[in-house]
């Protein structure tokens, strides 16, 4: 958040963004699944900000803090008084980043920088067989995109490319099916930890020849009503990856977020580029008031689905190939 006060550019967040805030800004420009296109984003801001370039974007998802801390063992921090296990120490940096922070110098989330290098100097310690096990760590985190990384040098990329871990939105052909459940958390707290998902794809060959597919997507919040942080309504932009041409026959399940929700970009401020780029042909399903575009190389279903704690929500889309 250090770089928002100094962002140079005034452009309008995606349209379910505006929930969040009026102006498109570097903490919310993870925005593509395709995480090369993110990445770019990323760096786009992070140079409108501070004037620096650099030379990649390394993501790692918070999962792996706990992998990290099952390996090398409890963390201590005398500044922050806090002891962080693979058990606990999600939660405990959670309440100090949210609650527990300094409220004087109101920098909530310098522990977690700050325990960063104490992170990096514990390695440097480590006996060749918790150095092994790190690695093996490492690696699955980076097979299954926890942690995901973006190059600008070409060879550098090509390799992360090969090994997989660039997360770069798969090409299909021209008859292969396809299927990409997105689940954006846009004002919903931390409840995606709470939520379990299933989903069911079905795949029916028509007498014609034509296909016909139905995705289910069940989502159930094992969270407890106003329990801190996890509590709360999960509020979810689900997008659905699918076939580039595909049509939409049906859709339901949705819940909108109230009009008033949305903060309304000031008139002045610009498209942006990247945005109008990588969600094209835009179209609404009229029954089911579904957002319908073209990106990546897909068709993309796009609505709305909440889910209360301790309840079910179910969402389907049926499309013809």
């Amino acid at each position: 958040y250090d770089v928002k006060g100094q962002l140079d550019v005034f452009v309008e967040p995606p349209t379910p963004l505006q929930v969040v805030n009026k102006r498109w800004e570097f903490h919310d420009s993870n925005w593509w699944p395709d995480f090369p296109s993110s990445a770019k984003k990323m760096q786009w801001f992070y140079e409108h900000s501070s004037g620096r370039t650099v030379d990649g974007v390394i993501t790692i998802n918070a999962t792996v803090l706990e992998k990290f801390l099952a390996v090398v063992g409890p963390v201590e921090n005398d500044e922050y008084d806090v002891v962080l296990t693979a058990e606990t120490g999600l939660d405990t940096l959670q309440r100090q980043v949210e609650i527990e922070y300094d409220h004087e110098a109101n920098t909530p989330k310098a522990i977690i920088g700050d325990m960063v290098e104490q992170f990096l100097s514990l390695g440097e310690h480590l006996d060749n067989g918790k150095i092994m096990q790190l690695l093996t760590v490492l690696h699955t985190s980076a097979e299954s995109k926890d942690i995901q990384a973006y190059m600008n040098d070409d060879a550098v990329q090509s390799v992360f490319q090969d090994f997989g871990w660039a997360g770069k939105i798969f090409d299909t052909q021209k008859e292969q099916d396809y299927l990409m459940v997105v689940n954006t958390n846009l004002q919903g707290q931390k409840s995606d930890a709470k939520i379990t998902q299933h989903v069911e794809h079905q795949a029916v060959v028509q007498e014609d020849g034509s296909i016909i597919d139905t995705v289910v997507v069940r989502r159930r919040h094992e969270g407890n009503p106003g329990e801190l942080f996890y509590g709360g309504m999960n509020i979810n932009y689900m997008r659905v990856y699918v076939p580039e041409g595909a049509i939409l026959l049906d859709a339901g399940g949705f819940s909108y977020p109230a009009e008033e929700d949305f903060k309304i970009p000031e008139s002045w401020y610009e498209k942006d580029v990247d945005l109008a780029n990588h969600e094209q042909r835009e179209q609404f399903h009229d029954e089911t008031g579904t957002r319908i575009i073209e990106s990546f190389g897909k068709t993309v279903f796009e609505n709305w689905v909440a889910t209360a704690p301790g309840e079910e929500s179910q969402a389907y889309f049926v499309y013809k190939l």
